[in-house]
């Protein structure tokens, strides 16, 4: 199939999780992943680069203005068992929690939960712990002083100094509060928040 042909297929796709078939799509240009969990382009050279996340993956080049990027652990995965990567609930899973490492040995698909049982158990219970700090941090906030952090963040304060005034320990915790927490109806005085 010449190259037009699949932009065009890519092109007129209306579903929303195209997103997620990526690796139909380069698998169909001819990129590739070897056994070791190298990939390859079409022309038979190396390609790849690490993600801030720290996922390693390509970029496939669909049309004049559109570039895809297609983690290679996907296409790994797409390669070794098909369209049932895209099933409900299943994940795709580094075996050894190394997700540099692509191998087809590596490579397998799961639910959540196995997906999570993947990672050494000294890192699942650090990362509890820490989740539950952040949340005892949340609650101990309450939605009063929520609103206030949320207007000094909307009057220039920065991050570091709400952090430090309401003795914060976490971006994460604060980026929360200020964008994601729910407040109540009621404010302090009774009125609803901004």
């Amino acid at each position: 199939m010449p190259k037009s042909d699949k932009v065009a297929i890519f092109a007129s796709e209306k579903r929303k999780d195209m997103y997620s078939h990526y690796e139909e799509i380069a698998k169909s240009m001819g990129y590739y992943v070897d056994k070791s969990g190298q990939a390859y382009s079409p022309r038979g050279n190396k390609v790849g680069t690490c993600g801030r996340e720290g996922y390693m993956y390509l970029g496939v080049r669909v049309s004049q203005k559109k570039v895809i990027k297609v983690y290679i652990h996907r296409l790994q995965a797409y390669q070794k068992f098909g369209n049932k990567i895209y099933e409900k609930d299943l994940e795709i899973r580094h075996l050894n929690n190394d997700i540099k490492d692509n191998s087809y040995s590596n490579i397998d698909i799961g639910t959540h939960k196995e997906n999570m049982m993947d990672v050494p158990k000294e890192v699942r219970v650090y990362n509890a712990k820490y989740a539950s700090s952040a949340v005892k941090t949340q609650n101990r906030i309450s939605d009063e002083i929520a609103l206030e952090i949320k207007k000094k963040n909307q009057n220039g304060v920065s991050y570091k100094k709400l952090m430090q005034e309401y003795n914060i320990s976490s971006k994460g915790t604060l980026s929360f509060i200020i964008n994601k927490r729910i407040i109540s109806r009621r404010g302090a005085d009774g009125s609803l928040p901004l």
